[in-house]
């Protein structure tokens, strides 16, 4: 408990702290989008004559308020995920302006809900460590009017620990070795986008330029889990292997690019699920 409360304080000190500062880091776009502040071209079917390599660096908070599960086996009832939390840093590498391959490393807690013949069992976990790897592409670039179409794909996995735990009214003393919670994930999705300058309007050198991006999009995407709750070998709880319900969602958010090369976004996922993303990066 003192772990998770310690680590959540250290989450809402970053965001007050991205808020505040917003050219130093803020509460950015985490999933699907893509930066989309690239120069006009025939997007991946011309790569001539582009920079070939940028690094990219970033900090992505992502925290999903609901998603409906069932169960990919015998078990029966209503399986969701209550509350997720993810924070993430980020590094990717851009080659021709066109296709970024990425990696995130951070931690992840999760609280977990499944209700069988009326009997409802809670688990959460710590903040442990998760993964995550993924890629971006610019697919085409419409000269008129002023639109990008992007493609974003990713895998992430966390290997949870559940500390905290409930059958009904009884409160678990969970024996936190034998307990888990496995996630993976993994999503597909296609965004377009628009963009306005806001700031400068010579284009001729574009990480100097303030550009407000509007995006919207589509995703596919499925999540797969293993829940365990043991209390002792003789006593515990295993709705088993669970999965995604609904799988379509879509998304809408912004991006802004101002001054030193500094990208800020935010973004809300729905239909399939409940989330909203926030993150910032940074291109040397």
């Amino acid at each position: 408990m003192h772990r998770k409360a310690r680590v959540g304080s250290l989450t809402a000190i970053t965001c007050l702290i991205a808020l505040g500062f917003p050219y130093g880091g803020y509460a950015g776009t985490v999933g699907n989008p893509a930066n989309t502040d690239l120069p006009t071209t025939m997007g991946a079917f011309n790569i001539r004559g582009e920079k070939k390599v940028s690094i990219k660096a970033g900090l992505d908070y992502e925290f999903l308020m609901n998603r409906d599960l069932k169960a990919d086996g015998p078990s029966t009832g209503k399986i969701n995920i209550d509350k997720a939390d993810w924070i993430m840093g980020r590094l990717s590498c851009l080659f021709f302006d066109h296709i970024e391959p990425y990696i995130k490393v951070g931690t992840a807690h999760v609280k977990t809900r499944w209700i069988d013949d009326n009997i409802e069992l809670k688990l959460e976990s710590n903040y442990d460590a998760a993964y995550a790897v993924g890629g971006k592409v610019l697919i085409w670039d419409f000269l008129r009017p002023k639109l990008k179409l992007v493609g974003d794909g990713f895998w992430r996995t966390a290997k949870l620990n559940p500390d905290e735990g409930s059958h009904g009214i009884v409160k678990l003393d969970l024996d936190n070795n034998k307990s888990r919670i496995d996630y993976q994930e993994w999503q597909t999705a296609l965004l377009l986008s628009s963009e306005f300058d806001v700031g400068n309007a010579d284009r001729e050198e574009v990480l100097g330029v303030s550009l407000l991006v509007p995006y919207v999009g589509v995703k596919y995407s499925d999540v797969r889990m293993r829940l365990r709750s043991v209390v002792s070998d003789a006593l515990y709880y295993n709705p088993g292997r669970v999965k995604a319900k609904d799988n379509f969602g879509f998304f809408a958010g912004c991006d802004f690019t101002g001054p030193n090369a500094i990208s800020v976004s935010v973004e809300g996922r729905f239909l399939d699920e409940t989330a909203i993303t926030a993150g910032f990066t940074v291109v040397f």
